[in-house]
């Protein structure tokens, strides 16, 4: 028997709404690609092609245009007309700044699979680098931002990507993992201000989010995979009714807008009791 392979989006997806993980990883059906997921998918590959020099800020600029008449082509609406606009601004002036990171070397894209208790985790590393002994991790994040309090549980998925690493290199120190987020630009006062806000980039930088590789985040990241897939082995894989919260409306902002599966496949919306927005 085939052993059973997680990533972090996997579990994710189950403490997010188990029945959508029952819809994706259960039944196997088809997803359907959000908005953000299109558009977020996109970027990472300019993203690449700019660190690595292969193409340049401009080629990415026409390319990402590309990417925006497809994605109207393809009717991938955002939940407001304004949201559109506000993201879309922001992501271009990313690009049209982005500065390929300086260092020994670099790694774009890496798979890895990695033991924690007795449960292989999977994924693939945006991007980490190294300079002398010390490795960093970089997560490109096109989201919004979150607050403080909850930087540690939106940290996990690099915390596993920087205990694979400490393992390949036992010899290098984690300096840290960072998410760069995209969307934004840190001001002198430490604080994340949309891009299309700026009024002038010299007074910002970078808007990368570090977090400091510890022990704790590590305790915390463990106990999570093996909560999570205990949690899941626990469930009926045949009884439909096990894997779905209907009465849940405390999520509905990723119901309409995230979900791969709630235009067709989630056939419990109609029991949600959520109100139309006015973009609908």
């Amino acid at each position: 028997m085939e052993k059973e392979l997680y990533s972090f989006s996997k579990l994710n997806a189950f403490n997010t709404c188990p029945f959508q993980y029952y819809l994706t990883y259960v039944k196997n059906l088809n997803r359907e690609q959000s908005c953000y997921g299109y558009y977020g998918n996109e970027l990472h590959s300019l993203l690449e092609q700019l660190q690595q020099r292969k193409i340049t800020n401009q080629e990415a600029l026409q390319k990402y245009n590309e990417v925006i008449e497809y994605a109207n082509l393809m009717d991938y609406n955002f939940p407001t007309p304004n949201s559109r606009i506000n993201y879309l601004e922001c992501i271009l002036h990313y690009i049209e700044n982005f500065v390929p990171i300086e260092c020994d070397r670099y790694y774009i894209e890496e798979y890895f699979e990695f033991d924690i208790n007795g449960i292989t985790m999977r994924g693939y590393i945006d991007l980490y680098y190294v300079i002398d002994d010390k490795i960093y991790v970089i997560d490109y994040k096109s989201s919004s931002k979150f607050s403080k309090k909850d930087l540690p549980k939106k940290s996990m998925q690099l915390i596993l990507y920087a205990m694979y690493l400490k393992e390949k290199y036992p010899n290098k120190e984690i300096e840290y993992v960072a998410f760069d987020m995209c969307k934004y630009m840190k001001n002198g006062k430490g604080m994340l201000i949309e891009r299309n806000r700026i009024d002038d980039i010299n007074d910002c930088e970078r808007a990368v989010v570090k977090i400091k590789y510890t022990k704790e985040l590590e305790k915390q990241l463990i106990d999570f995979v093996v909560d999570t897939v205990t949690q899941i082995k626990q469930l009926d894989f045949n009884d439909e009714s096990v894997w779905c919260k209907s009465d849940d409306k405390s999520n509905q902002f990723f119901c309409k807008t995230l979900c791969s599966h709630y235009g067709k496949g989630c056939k419990h919306k109609e029991n949600k009791g959520f109100r139309k927005s006015k973009s609908q």
